[in-house]
């Protein structure tokens, strides 16, 4: 695939002599590599991918350092310093925290969204943290949705953080009138639906899976090949992938032109100041009933 920089953070672009129909039936996979589809398998793989646990936990150490260095930096210079940041609309962003994730730890993303004009706020959690299952949190989601859109008197805006891009998947599978009635835009950043996660991850990840009895491995047969969110145009997607991502490996059922590659860390994706840029252009363009 040919690769166009743009604002830090790299388009996937098809290759011209190959259809866009030959693109995707080559790109997304129709059975996810055989990806564990329950509790118990994804322990048997854990077992067998021991052998890599100690580079595991070094990719995921290094992955919180670079985070943290990525924090400071959007805290010296916050984007609205720079003059040539596209301004908000005031249309609301909800952000959802990935796994294990709270409202504090995206507090940077929310102000720095605010100083440029979108009522921004994150995912309030019944734990206060994210930990319950996917399957378990989409009625709630969704009725989450409809009163923000109530409230604001126009669709929201979803930036979803790695497990969180999970769910906005399933909510819009389960009831796509409900979502679509409430979403605008959707910008999915390090969601992939896994080939492989970080063992680190995913050991605390199928604990918490066991403990609320939950599947979100069903997820994966849900998705099937992506075909749904291909032929769905009510909803803008765009999917932002993590340069080798030290924590989930995997592909992602939106287009491949709106699809894109960030050089930032996994656990820092959304306070990386590239990307928080990114996030600004796309969140910029006219909604899709203000372009009817």
């Amino acid at each position: 695939m040919s690769v166009e920089a743009l604002s830090g953070i790299k388009l996937i672009q098809r290759e011209r002599e190959t259809s866009p129909r030959e693109a995707e039936q080559s790109f997304y996979p129709p059975n996810n590599h055989h990806f564990p589809q329950n509790r118990d398998q994804y322990a048997g793989y854990i077992v067998e991918e021991l052998p890599y646990l100690g580079i595991d936990v070094y990719r995921a150490g290094l992955d919180l350092a670079r985070a943290q260095f990525e924090l400071a930096q959007l805290r010296l210079r916050p984007i609205n310093h720079d003059p040539d940041i596209p301004r908000g609309d005031g249309s609301t962003v909800i952000i959802g925290p990935g796994f294990m994730g709270w409202g504090r730890l995206y507090q940077e993303t929310v102000k720095n969204l605010k100083s440029i004009g979108y009522q921004a706020e994150t995912y309030p959690f019944y734990y206060g943290v994210h930990v319950e299952p996917t399957e378990s949190m989409v009625d709630d989601f969704l009725s989450y949705l409809a009163l923000k859109k109530e409230e604001s008197g126009a669709k929201v805006n979803l930036l979803l953080h790695s497990k969180f891009g999970h769910l906005g998947y399933l909510a819009h599978i389960t009831d796509p009138d409900k979502f679509e009635d409430s979403v605008d835009q959707v910008i999915d950043v390090g969601s992939p639906i896994p080939t492989r996660v970080n063992l680190v991850v995913g050991t605390g990840y199928l604990a918490t899976q066991y403990f609320f009895g939950g599947n979100d491995f069903k997820l994966i047969e849900r998705v099937g090949n992506g075909e749904f969110f291909r032929s769905r145009n009510h909803v803008r997607r765009t999917a932002v992938r993590i340069k080798n991502d030290p924590i989930i490996e995997g592909w992602y059922p939106v287009p491949l032109e709106d699809q894109y590659d960030a050089e930032s860390s996994h656990s820092g994706a959304l306070v990386f100041r590239n990307n928080i840029r990114f996030f600004a252009q796309r969140l910029a363009r006219p909604s899709l009933a203000k372009a009817a």
